[in-house]
């Protein structure tokens, strides 16, 4: 099986890979005629450009199966599972594995979707002042998505993400809908019954990006990775209520209410889904950047118990 690499990773491995061999051969032509323990300047230098590049390395975050084969390939070979600071590798190694479970997009792809996001911003809420206003924000749209298009899929989010981009293009968005949002997949865009096979097709595709964290990420944040105010404005739209409990003693937890009266409705349901599954993906990190964001802009969110004052339940 070939595991293919990103550009990041390849790059930081290879110039981890020349420091080392230019270590090595320092040490082989000085070190070794020194007494143990002892080290010339060249090989000091030369060991401290190599723990440099060990470093950049290890923390280039994995785009592909191939990036954590080659960091784990690295990890045996140095030993690191014995140092102290392992801790701190495995929790880079967990963030890398999450982010291949998503999965994510490549830098290239970001780029892409910002332009485009920009662009359907504008096109729907832009203000439009003269007559080829509206013209011009659609030839952006245009020109944004078709840049989508010819941007190379590099990783399987790319993929994704070119999926979506075609299907909300095709379907349109549920933003003038109750609830609605600007980048979710409007609920009543199934076309004539003779295309009943292109309508399954689509529905399936749907389901897809539902099952992902990308895809949860696309439709119900309006980006390709999680953003915790997004997050608190989907939950709102999405009826999912919820508040951040913080004891005396500093100790932060959030308190969910079971499914709300979305139940009879299969279209809010799926919304609501979407936005629980959100953020119990990755729940530890994602849990403590949406705590971080109610404390600072959500008071009404926020429910104190022990000698604090209790706040009001936002209506």
């Amino acid at each position: 099986m070939r595991y293919s690499r990103s550009s990041a990773s390849s790059k930081t491995h290879a110039a981890w890979m020349d420091a080392n061999a230019a270590w090595l051969k320092i040490y082989d032509r000085d070190d070794k005629r020194l007494p143990f323990g002892q080290h010339s300047d060249a090989s000091k230098e030369a060991l401290t450009a190599k723990c440099a590049a060990l470093d950049a390395f290890l923390l280039t975050p994995c785009r592909h199966p191939g990036d954590v084969a080659a960091k784990l390939d690295v990890i045996w070979k140095e030993e690191l599972f014995e140092k102290d600071d392992f801790g701190l590798l495995r929790s880079s190694l967990k963030r890398d594995l999450l982010e291949l479970s998503r999965p994510g997009a490549s830098e290239a792809m970001k780029t892409g979707w910002a332009r485009w996001a920009a662009a359907i911003n504008a096109l729907e809420y832009g203000e439009l002042v003269q007559d080829d206003d509206g013209d011009a924000a659609s030839d952006e749209h245009a020109a944004a998505f078709r840049g989508i298009l010819a941007i190379p899929c590099t990783t399987a989010g790319d993929f994704l993400v070119k999926a979506y981009v075609e299907l909300i293009t095709e379907c349109e968005h549920s933003a003038r809908q109750p609830s609605g949002f600007l980048f979710e997949v409007k609920d009543d865009w199934r076309s004539d019954q003779e295309h009943y096979l292109e309508n399954d097709a689509r529905e399936a595709a749907i389901d897809d990006l539902d099952n992902c964290d990308l895809g949860r990420c696309m439709m119900a944040l309006g980006s390709l990775d999680f953003e915790p105010s997004a997050w608190i404005a989907a939950a709102k739209r999405a009826n999912v209520a919820f508040h951040l409990i913080i004891e005396r003693g500093g100790q932060r937890s959030f308190c969910f209410k079971e499914f709300s009266r979305n139940s009879n409705n299969p279209v809010a349901r799926k919304r609501e889904m979407r936005v629980r599954a959100l953020i119990n993906f990755n729940h530890e990190a994602r849990y403590q950047e949406v705590a971080d964001e109610i404390e600072q802009f959500h008071p009404d969110l926020i429910i104190r118990v022990g000698d604090q004052p209790v706040a009001r339940e936002a209506a």
